[in-house]
């Protein structure tokens, strides 16, 4: 059975209120199960400036929550922000090439794979990259 999506943002902004950082996690993280992602990534803006000790990871979720909202280029800006703050390199490495992939197949622009070969030399996904090139 699905959740009450107004009833878990309520139980959030009520942890907020309350400073409960671990119950504001639990929430967010339901609400990023939900099919109202816009919550969620609500909820995870609130965290990183409530709890900069949580920033790294409340980026990184913001940019999944942007990927289950389509706009493929605000996760791969989260993600960058994450990685910057020293969340899990390979994790965020991962995430933008799944939001690259995801670009790629929506818009069929081989220049989105060219900006990422460029953009990221070392990253652990340049051979997948490089054999969309070599096979266009």
């Amino acid at each position: 059975m699905e959740e009450n999506t107004p009833a878990l943002f309520t139980e959030f902004m009520n942890s907020v209120r309350n400073g409960e950082k671990d119950e504001q996690i639990a929430h967010a993280k339901r609400l990023f199960i939900s099919p109202h992602h816009k919550k969620a990534l609500i909820a995870f803006e609130i965290i990183e400036k409530q709890h900069p000790e949580e920033a790294a990871y409340a980026l990184f979720k913001q940019g999944e929550c942007y990927l289950k909202m389509d706009r493929e280029d605000k996760a791969i800006e989260c993600f960058e922000m994450a990685k910057e703050k020293f969340y899990d390199a390979s994790l965020v490495d991962e995430a933008i090439w799944s939001a690259t992939q995801t670009a790629f197949a929506k818009y069929r622009d081989i220049e989105i794979v060219e900006q990422f070969i460029k953009k990221y030399p070392h990253s652990e996904s340049l051979r997948y990259a490089q054999s969309i090139l070599e096979n266009r």
